[in-house]
């Protein structure tokens, strides 16, 4: 009865979850994608994977600014900067610092 079943693993189904939001931002369709984004941040989170966390949290926080989102961007965009800040990340630290003035200014 189990020999037709395949294990299934968590990063295997949170790397499948950030390419599918990926290609979603890819294919335009942002409010998709930052739905998966936000799933694969969770999932990074519960995980352990925290620089992945900070990649899907800023793919969720672009997103949302795509889609005139900013204020509910701010709260994943500065817990992506929190994250690349601490590791010293500082091309994504630098992509995030832009986006997040970005939002702050179209709620302003």
């Amino acid at each position: 009865m189990a020999s037709g079943l395949e294990p299934t693993y968590p990063f295997r189904e949170h790397a499948l979850c950030v390419s599918r939001a990926i290609l979603s931002e890819a294919r335009g369709l942002p409010d998709e994608a930052a739905r998966l984004y936000a799933e694969a941040a969770e999932g990074w989170k519960s995980f352990g994977v925290v620089p992945e966390q900070a990649f899907a949290l800023l793919g969720r926080g672009r997103c949302l600014v795509a889609q005139g989102l900013a204020a509910e961007a701010a709260g994943p965009l500065r817990e992506a900067r929190e994250v690349f800040a601490r590791l010293g990340a500082e091309p994504a630290l630098a992509e995030t610092d832009a986006l997040l003035e970005r939002a702050i200014a179209l709620t302003s």
